[in-house]
């Protein structure tokens, strides 16, 4: 439908920015650590394919995105007492689309996954890792993540284990139904290997590999790595 094609082209173009802006903040660090390696040597530096290359400074794309997400958090969490509001359940924006994360289109599936693990460690990896710790990050983790982090959490568990479990009973069932109609089914007629589905016919086999990744990534986080698993009823 148009909705999900604005909905994948928005996302894939959110991807593209933030992956592009990181590219240039590497290159950016490595010229400038290698300018600063032929100062030290007595050497000049030579000229970068991307022109003058300045000091890596903030990254602007991934500030404003984190920006963007917290203050729709900040908004959704204000009580109110409008009418208009009824069906409001405080559920942010990351939240919401992961609880219908099968009925997103299936490319819209991957992105989403993609983005939320690269806010949630960007600043743990790569030489230029600091530039995104406390600009991109932590901001990211504190005012979106960790004020649903329980909600989070279980829906992640929940929806890799019930993908995981559905996928299982849907080979068994398929299972039994080819072993009562082997004498009887030629290979000419023999359908398909089995996927999940939504009731709208959407296969969703990858779910459970989009929810695991999201998971992973929370979990590079000690911190929540020991709330998780700190308490009995959390585990």
């Amino acid at each position: 439908t148009t909705t999900d094609d604005l909905l994948s082209a928005r996302l894939l173009r959110l991807r593209f920015l933030l992956y592009e802006e990181r590219k240039q903040t590497m290159a950016a660090h490595n010229h400038s650590n290698n300018n600063n390696n032929a100062s030290a040597g007595g050497g000049t530096s030579s000229t970068s394919l991307f022109g003058t290359l300045r000091s890596p400074r903030t990254p602007a794309a991934a500030v404003a995105t984190v920006q963007y997400f917290a203050a729709q958090q900040q908004q959704q969490q204000r009580p109110s007492s409008s009418s208009s509001n009824d069906n409001n359940d405080n559920t942010n924006m990351w939240l919401s689309m992961i609880s219908h994360m099968t009925e997103l289109p299936f490319e819209s599936r991957k992105v989403v996954a993609h983005i939320f693990c690269y806010l949630a460690v960007c600043g743990l990896d790569g030489a230029d890792a600091h530039l995104y710790q406390d600009a991109v990050m932590v901001p990211f983790l504190q005012q979106v993540v960790v004020p649903d982090f329980a909600r989070t959490m279980q829906t992640l568990v929940s929806g890799y284990h019930h993908d995981v479990v559905q996928q299982q009973q849907q080979r068994s069932a398929t299972s039994s139904s080819n072993s009562a109609t082997t004498t009887t089914t030629t290979a000419a007629t023999t359908p398909p290997p089995p996927t999940t589905t939504t009731t709208s016919g959407t296969n969703t086999t990858d779910i459970a590999l989009h929810f695991g990744s999201m998971f992973r990534a929370l979990l590079r986080h000690y911190s929540f790595y020991q709330q998780l698993v700190g308490t009995t009823e959390s585990v």
